[in-house]
């Protein structure tokens, strides 16, 4: 079997994100919104039956008092 090769692409890589409505690239922010953008955290949202179960965890934990 042949290896194939993988190529590796030195070109930049334009960052986009959605600002009041509409997305601009990262690179034409001012350096306040730079900075603040950096700062941000990201989460992942919990499914919906999670939420649920942990919602009930607290409704019987509440009974319990």
């Amino acid at each position: 079997m042949e290896a194939k090769s993988i190529k590796k692409c030195d070109g930049k890589m334009e960052i986009w994100s959605r600002i009041v409505g509409y997305y601009r690239p990262t690179s034409n922010w001012n350096n306040g919104k730079k900075m603040e953008y950096s700062m941000r955290k990201t989460f992942k949202l919990e499914k919906e039956e999670e939420v649920k179960k942990k919602k009930s965890e607290e409704v019987s934990i509440f009974a319990e008092i």
